[in-house]
């Protein structure tokens, strides 16, 4: 617990909100204009080309990369595209008129902002289009200078991730959909048709809907492209597999494991049969023209080609290794491939023969691979200090997969976040390994139980299939150096399986023994790579550390300031990134210990194949940045003394001014942070605030905007915050510390089941004052919760003027329902909830939206997950047994049983003073006994068989009371994200031969000012988890980082 506790006034930061609502900038700031670092645009992976004749010719990819070429490929002039984002499509119609499509993430939020940009002049200037409007796009398809197609991720807005302009992009019209579709590959063959596949299926579409096709059950290969033939293809029956020569045949769709499709006119898409070898092969590039077809991937040795609609394929040797992510052919003979670091390819004779045009390396010096699961462990300073920062070309490996189905309520796309956060610091090539999607995985499973869950899904040793891919991948990469997870038990199951995967792939990648296939047949060589790190705990002997707060001349600040908005892209809530990054070496060719440098002795000289030639600083540059350091030196003084006032508040802007908008904006973030994980609330409140106010356009003010939405309409906070004020604080007498507003149910809400009336006025927090003493004339003071939630309401207004995208994040959404319901605004809070419901009507965060909705129209019949807590007429005695008359009335809410635990219940009662709980999990082996002597504070209860219980008492959905209760009696309980809640309460526990129980108390002034009266509703979300890794939760679905909560109505 933070011995300097949260007891500010919220006035501090009601003022800067109050400026802040008078200005209305464009946001989506982490895509504004910003020069591109000259060194890493050669080697930018491309992956989009476009022809518009056997001479001009386009490409674009990653840091706002677009290329173009007047004379076939041979040589090719960068344009400047204002944009360091991910370009995935670029279309041209003519020579002049064109346009590019990508975009990126938002740090925090996990939002993606699409960019589209246009140009009528060749490229030499571009003009953004539709800005704010559309999430991150994958293609682009225009057919004239005015009607076009674009596709990709889709929104709460815009769920079907499907948009038709017919203005030139200007403007932008959704497909109708009533549930959200991602559709990274797609093509158009007009404006009333197109063909696409994502993570709920392939299908096709027209301006006016779209229909599912059939496809194969393919969970584990996932399509990454589809293309239209250029023509049609010839009319004949067919029979077998595919009947590729039907009039629909012309739309092929390719992906991971040799996958080839054809569509057929019924709309299902059937398998097209291959050689053998295709199967070792990642397809990411397909190109058609009339009967011609050509498949392309990881690794680029081969392409794939079929003169003959796919009946017969040849293999063709492109001469180079490193994957290929885009095909392009203008006839049956001229085509062009792009990839990874750069490469450019081209043939004159229909694949046979490629000659490289342009590349910007030849293989990288650093590979690193992590699991997906582990995806905020991810070592960004790593490639953040070689590849950005010294030129090391760098790539990565990453191993898991993503539920298809988007049930969560985190955004999808873990993956592509990964990608994009490894890309923004220096990688250069990403690739995906996508083993069975794991949708219980917990951290407290085992190695052997994660073993056995990968075999039972992926039908075979998920060891084996994991060595033979990363033996072709180093062959493919052919680094010097390999930087993976921990091997310590304590790292957790899936970091145990890749790094032993890792240290066996090593070797065999040197051997040319080991699967001897990859070498006949997909034309790879040996490699031996001659150095592997793991990481690990600083201070372990002969560990090489990387510290944040080293200053590097190129980033013109530290390394902890450059991977900062890159590492929020991997978490699922922010907090405070460590000072430094610890490696232990694993292994060594040579058996030489471990060097001071990773790459200490690699074969990469400055301009070579496996790393760039980089200009080093000046003179003039060191004092620059020396200048800087000072400058953070001296603020980080000021945030630790930091006390709110105005003259803090002052002296801070005064040195920010003196540092640039991205430096002072990771600066402030940073305090931020640092106060909220210190619990001081208040002075993270102000920080987050100034953020928002003198850096509208910074990456990280959609984040701090959604900080201070949570903070300002969470009762829970608003209510122990005045605690910790009133029991540290002198008060004056006379003086009223607490002010509550109406909480006004639905007119037309349930009668209580008891049959006593409900007040027409209820809430957990009445209209009332708390009195320290005796008062003559009450004085609303800083706690007043109106004027708290009127603040976050004008907060939320703000944000519903200047970003659709972040106004439509239900974390946003709902506490702004909340609040308006707090202040009696039942329309108010009725329209977030309708509004966000049509967009994302499968997810965890829709049904909080139906259980709201049906609650306000009287729809209790329909209600699933609402349980009564009655008074009970007596007071319970706390021995873990159940036997008391307050139980016999109570309702039973079943937990469901899991692989490793038995059936669970939870029962719910309260009176005057408490809220009661009682809990009795079956578990017959005894695991611990009830004896609860020596209980400590908070104690970790990872590993133990537990129930959590999460109580939101105004149904923001976004800010919660966490207790947590193990089969020992012991318990852990928290505030949101913070564990310096420390309630008194009373526990009780036993066990018998078959079950173990748990019985408490919490008083009514740990939770809120009084207790509920009858008829009030409180959120609640109860989940057991075993201890094994399993999770069982009340309501469905869940898991344990998105709880589903049902509601808990108090009865008299």
């Amino acid at each position: 617990m933070c011995s300097r506790p949260s007891i500010s006034p919220i006035a501090c930061w009601l003022p800067l909100l109050g400026a802040l609502l008078l200005l209305a900038p464009e946001r989506n700031a982490a895509l504004q204009a910003v020069e591109i670092q000259s060194e890493m645009t050669p080697d930018a992976e491309l992956h989009d080309l476009s022809i518009v004749d056997q001479d001009i010719l386009f490409a674009a990819g990653d840091h706002g990369v677009v290329w173009r070429s007047d004379d076939g490929g041979r040589k090719w002039t960068l344009l400047p595209t204002g944009v360091d984002c991910r370009l995935d499509s670029v279309c041209f119609v003519d020579s002049l008129v064109g346009w590019v499509a990508g975009g990126s993430t938002d740090a925090h939020t996990h939002q993606t902002n699409g960019v589209l940009l246009a140009t009528a002049d060749g490229g030499r200037t571009w003009k953004r289009l539709a800005k704010g409007m559309l999430p991150a796009l994958s293609q682009v398809k225009f057919f004239n200078s005015r009607n076009g197609w674009a596709s990709g991720q889709s929104s709460s807005l815009y769920p079907s991730g499907l948009f038709h302009t017919r203005d030139g992009g200007s403007s932008w019209a959704s497909v109708p959909s009533d549930q959200q579709m991602q559709w990274p590959a797609a093509d158009f063959l007009h404006l009333d048709e197109g063909y696409g596949a994502g993570p709920q299926g392939a299908g096709s579409f027209s301006r006016g809907g779209l229909r599912r096709d059939r496809q194969p059950d393919e969970p584990n290969r996932r399509v990454r492209v589809v293309r239209l033939a250029k023509a049609p293809p010839l009319r004949e029956p067919g029979t077998g597999e595919a009947n590729i020569d039907t009039p629909a045949a012309n739309v092929w769709a390719a992906g991971d494991a040799g996958l080839l499709l054809h569509r057929q006119p019924q709309g299902e898409w059937l398998p097209v049969p291959l050689p053998p070898v295709a199967a070792e092969f990642d397809f990411q590039a397909l190109a058609s023209v009339g009967s011609h077809v050509w498949a392309a991937g990881t690794p680029g040795t081969l392409i794939f080609h079929s003169p003959d609609h796919g009946r017969t394929w040849e293999t063709l040797p492109t001469g180079q290794m490193l994957p290929i992510r885009s095909l392009a052919f203008f006839n049956q003979n001229y085509g062009w491939a792009t990839g990874a670091l750069g490469t450019i390819l081209a043939t004159r004779d229909g694949g046979r023969s490629w000659l490289k045009r342009k590349a910007g390396g030849e293989r990288t010096a650093l590979l690193g691979v992590f699991s997906l699961e582990n995806a905020a462990r991810i070592p960004l300073e790593v490639f953040a200090q070689y590849g950005a920062s010294e030129g090391y070309l760098a790539s990565a490996e990453i191993v898991g997969g993503e539920p298809s189905e988007l049930l969560t309520g985190r955004p999808p796309g873990a993956a592509e976040r990964a990608r994009e956060a490894l890309t923004r610091v220096g990688a250069v090539g990403v690739d995906l390994f996508p083993l069975p999607a794991l949708p219980g995985f917990d951290d407290e499973w085992s190695l052997s139980r994660l073993t056995a869950q990968l075999q039972r899904q992926a039908g075979a040793p998920p060891r084996r299939l994991l060595e033979e891919r990363l033996v072709r991948q180093i062959r493919m990469w052919r680094p010097d150096t390999i930087v993976t997870e921990s091997v310590s038990t304590e790292a957790g199951a899936w970091s145990q399986l890749l790094s032993q995967a890792v240290l066996t792939a090593v070797v065999q990648a040197g051997d040319p023994a080991a699967y001897p296939q990859q070498l006949s047949e997909l034309r790879l060589e040996p490699w031996r790579a001659t150095r592997v790190f793991g990481m690990t705990t600083e201070g372990d002997r002969g560990a090489i550390t990387l510290s944040g707060g080293s200053l590097i001349p190129r980033f013109g600040g530290t390394l902890g300031e450059h991977v900062f908005t890159a590492r929020a892209l991997l978490e699922t809530s922010v907090s405070p990134q460590p000072e430094r990054l610890a490696l232990q070496q694993l292994y060594s060719e040579s058996g030489s210990p471990a060097p001071r440098n990773l790459l200490t002795g690699a074969n990469a000289p400055p301009g070579g194949g496996a790393r760039r030639r980089m200009a080093s600083a000046d003179d003039a540059e060191l004092r620059t940045l020396a200048l800087a350091a000072q400058r953070r030196r001296t603020l980080q003084q000021i945030i630790k003394q930091a006390e709110p006032s105005p003259a803090w508040l002052s002296q801070m802007q005064g040195l920010l001014e003196q540092s640039s908008e991205e430096a002072a904006g990771v600066t402030l973030y940073q305090a931020a942070l640092r106060f909220a994980e210190e619990d001081r609330l208040a002075l993270a409140a102000e920080s987050f605030a100034l953020l928002a106010k003198k850096y509208p356009d910074h990456p990280l003010t959609a984040s701090a905007l959604q900080w201070l939405v949570r903070y300002g309409c969470s009762a829970e906070q608003a209510w122990q915050t005045y605690r910790q004020w009133a029991a540290t604080e002198q008060m004056p007498a006379g003086r009223a510390v607490y002010s509550a507003a109406p909480i006004i149910t639905y007119q037309n809400a349930a009668p209580d089941p008891t049959g006593q009336p409900i007040a027409a006025v209820s809430g957990p927090l009445q209209q009332r004052a708390v009195r320290l003493a005796a008062a003559a004339e009450p004085e609303i003071t800083p706690f007043d919760l109106p004027q708290r939630m009127q603040q976050s309401l004008g907060l939320g207004a703000f944000i519903d003027r200047t970003s659709l995208a972040l106004s439509a994040d239900p974390r946003v959404r709902f506490p702004m329902a909340a609040a308006a319901r707090t202040l009696g605004d039942e329309a108010e809070a009725l329209r977030r909830y309708e509004r966000f419901q049509a967009g994302a009507w499968t997810s965890v965060w829709a049904n909080r939206a139906r259980l709201e909705l049906k609650q306000a129209r009287n729809d209790t019949a329909a209600v699933a997950g609402r349980m009564p807590c009655r008074r009970a007429a007596s007071k319970p005695r706390l021995d873990g047994r159940f036997d008391d008359e307050a139980w016999q009335a109570a309702e039973r809410i079943p937990l469901p049983s899991t692989p490793t635990s038995d059936t669970a219940e939870v029962m719910f009662a309260h009176d005057a003073e408490f809220l009661y709980l009682a809990i009795r999990c079956r578990a017959p082996a005894p695991a611990s006994t009830g004896q609860t002597a020596g209980r400590p504070r908070d104690p970790q209860l990872t590993g133990r068989d537990r129930v959590e219980v999460l109580l939101d008492i105004n149904r923001d959905y976004a800010s919660y009371y966490r207790l947590e209760l193990d089969d020992r009696g012991w318990v852990r309980e928290g505030l949101n994200e913070s564990p310096a809640w420390n309630p008194k309460w009373y526990v009780a526990s036993d066990r018998d031969g078959e079950s173990w129980t748990i019985e408490a108390a919490i008083s009514w002034d740990e939770l809120a000012p009084t207790a509920p009266l009858s008829g009030e509703l409180w959120a609640v979300s109860l989940a057991r988890r075993s201890g094994q890794g399993d999770y069982g939760s009340w309501i469905q679905p869940a898991d344990p980082r998105s709880p589903g909560f049902g509601l808990l109505q108090f009865t008299r």
